[in-house]
């Protein structure tokens, strides 16, 4: 295994908080201290693309409320099955949060199998997770402390960067 920083390409493929801030969300100047990222190569081939972004509410003493976190990952995987099976694995980790889902399936897919849901905290939704696969690329991200009621605007959002694994190559 080696693991890598992220290369300023690997942003064409990920969802970052940079990408948020044209839908209204206030970025600090300092955002970067709360970015996290990397890639990480195993032998067979296969690579993982990770982005995570963790800003915490410190407008209250002690809360730790996070107001803004997002979670993305790229696998490319060596084979359509491999990348299927991150996204069945996915999909099994999603159920053992205490997190409500909301699916809006019908609103948004993609690849072979894709999962598109809004996430619910006491019946308010607080967040989207997308997960999906198409030939050996599985797809992942989660947003929380932010929505989007309207499809298409999620569309916008994702589409060009889903669009863009098709030149990806590890």
């Amino acid at each position: 295994m080696q693991r890598l920083g992220l290369l300023e390409s690997d942003k064409d493929y990920l969802i970052t908080i940079k990408d948020l801030e044209e839908y209204g969300i206030d970025i600090p100047d300092n955002y970067k201290a709360y970015e996290t990222g990397s890639r990480v190569s195993w032998l067979d081939g296969s690579m993982i693309i990770e982005y995570e972004y963790e800003q915490i509410d410190n407008g209250e003493p002690d809360n730790g409320e996070p107001v803004i976190y997002i979670h993305c990952s790229v696998g490319i995987n060596k084979s359509e099955s491999d990348a299927r099976l991150s996204f069945e694995a996915r999909q099994v980790g999603m159920g053992l949060g205490e997190l409500e889902v909301r699916n809006r399936d019908d609103e948004f897919s993609w690849g072979e199998n894709s999962l598109f849901c809004e996430t619910m905290w006491e019946e308010i939704p607080c967040g989207m997770v997308f997960a999906g696969y198409k030939d050996n690329y599985d797809y992942f991200l989660m947003i929380a402390g932010f929505y989007f009621e309207d499809a298409d605007m999620w569309k916008e959002l994702i589409s060009p960067h889903l669009a863009n694994l098709e030149g990806l190559s590890n």
